[in-house]
């Protein structure tokens, strides 16, 4: 799947979409964790990831002196 392309930590940190889905899931999935994990992580490689990578690196960019 596209999801496992990403390495969680590196994008992630406890802080980005990934972290975001997981407490989601863990929360209110009880009955159809599975499904809704894979759906959700599915939309978020396809759509947010992109956006969030794309903004990080606009973000580093300004950072630098």
């Amino acid at each position: 799947s596209p999801f496992d392309l990403y390495n969680y930590d590196y994008i992630d940190n406890g802080h980005g979409p990934f972290s975001f889905i997981e407490k989601l899931v863990n929360h209110y999935c009880e009955n159809h964790r599975d499904k809704v994990h894979k759906l959700l992580k599915e939309y978020i490689c396809k759509f947010v990831v992109p956006e969030w990578l794309e903004l990080n690196e606009l973000t580093k960019e300004r950072r630098k002196p």
